[in-house]
């Protein structure tokens, strides 16, 4: 199962079975990234994330309509597909045999529901990684509670966070806790694979690495509000208020807003205003306050903002860096596109699937590693793309697989 390039990536000949359909789906995208083989494993009729309606603003053509959606064109990028329906005693067997080709299972809880025991499957030899995302885990009073990203970034303390003061919760971003739970997923992952291949006892076995996406990001929380506050001291970090004009540090040239973290450096941005003509009185007013009082002053206040609206954004970032000073421009994703740092980092790559007029435009590599380069495919796998490769490999002819699709197992 080659994955075709000429140079190897950093996990070359690792297989991995891709069962995840929607949360922590970036675990596999990581893995295929840094070079796995990723078999994509999707029911007969394809799976929910294949078939995630298009929403967006604009017109969506019946053939756009009929491409797999802009999630699985994203995370599924140059990985193997096959279909099975492991509901089924046939499936349930095949997957058996897949499952002893791999590396590492990617599961959002099937195989247990499909009747797997998880540690009797880590224990195997060669060792197999079994890796559970799941929105609770595997144990405990909530296992097997379902749970939306909302529900998960709920649960976890996240919308405790963001918002403000006595106004509802705001919510962290789509996805975030599925985002974080799949990077969790993929370290525990290559951690467990790690420990079993240097493992003294060669039949030592795999393991089971259980990932609660709950547990995760309750994880993240506490270390932005520090878990011994509450425990021993009862202490409260309060959300803050909604307030009139700008947050702090956050100024609006003539064509967008600006990140300026001016007066942390006070002679320097001094140097910058009177460079430019707004720093008339503002030494004498230094003088006058001393450093704490003069950079909360309203005049001070004022002198960064007449600037900021004088300039574009682009004629800001050009003061701010003669100044040394730390500031850039708040980009959207129009912005990011265009950027010439981003793009000679290669952040950005064309993806192609059958329907789409043109490529389209994705989030490249992560992580830039000097000898073993990032490797997104150009498109994700057709439904069933590789069931004759992948299902050849372990014995079952063009026959075989015919009557598997007529009983409907593949």
């Amino acid at each position: 199962m080659s994955n075709g390039l000429a140079q190897p990536g950093a996990l070359e000949g690792v297989r991995v079975l891709h069962l995840l359909d929607g949360m922590g789906a970036y675990a596999g995208r990581l893995l295929r990234g840094l070079g796995a083989d990723v078999i994509r494993v999707e029911p007969p009729g394809g799976s929910t994330s294949r078939n995630r309606p298009w929403a967006f603003a604009g017109e969506v053509t019946p053939e756009i309509e009929a491409a797999p959606s802009l999630h699985f064109l994203h995370y599924h990028a140059g990985m193997q597909g096959i279909t099975l329906d492991p509901t089924s005693e046939e499936g349930r067997e095949l997957l058996t045999r897949l499952l002893d080709q791999v590396d590492i299972v990617l599961d959002n809880g099937q195989l247990a529901r499909w009747g797997f025991d998880l540690d009797r499957l880590a224990a195997k030899s060669p060792a197999l990684v079994v890796v559970s995302l799941t929105p609770f885990g595997l144990t405990g009073e909530r296992a097997g509670w379902q749970g939306t990203d909302l529900v998960r970034q709920a649960m976890s303390g996240m919308l405790g966070i963001f918002g403000y003061y006595d106004e509802r919760p705001a919510r962290f971003g789509v996805e975030q806790a599925s985002e974080m739970g799949g990077l969790a997923a993929a370290l525990g992952g290559l951690i467990a694979l790690y420990g079993a291949r240097h493992n003294a006892d060669p039949s030592g076995g795999g393991e089971v690495v259980d990932i609660s996406v709950e547990r995760v990001c309750a994880l993240v929380t506490f270390q932005m509000w520090n878990a011994s506050m509450f425990e021993q001291f009862d202490f409260r970090r309060d959300r803050l208020p909604r307030q009139d004009g700008l947050p702090v540090g956050l100024y609006e040239a003539s064509d967008g807003f600006f990140a300026l973290g001016t007066w942390r450096e006070i002679e320097r941005t001094m140097g910058m205003l009177e460079q430019t003509g707004f720093a008339d009185g503002l030494r004498e007013l230094w003088g006058e306050l001393g450093d704490a009082k003069f950079i909360v002053s309203e005049q001070a206040n004022e002198a960064m903002t007449n600037l900021a609206r004088s300039v574009t954004r682009a004629e800001l970032l050009e003061l701010v860096q003669a100044a040394k000073l730390t500031g850039l421009p708040v980009n959207d994703a129009s912005d990011l596109v265009v950027d010439p740092f981003l793009k000679a980092r290669g952040a950005f790559v064309e993806l192609e699937a059958a329907g789409l007029p043109a490529p389209l435009l994705d989030v490249g590599a992560p992580v830039q590693m000097g000898e073993s380069p990032w490797q997104t495919g150009k498109r994700p796998p057709l439904l069933g793309e590789h069931n004759a490769e992948v299902f050849g490999a372990i014995g079952l002819s063009e026959g075989d697989l015919e009557g598997l699709r007529t009983r409907g197992v593949v």
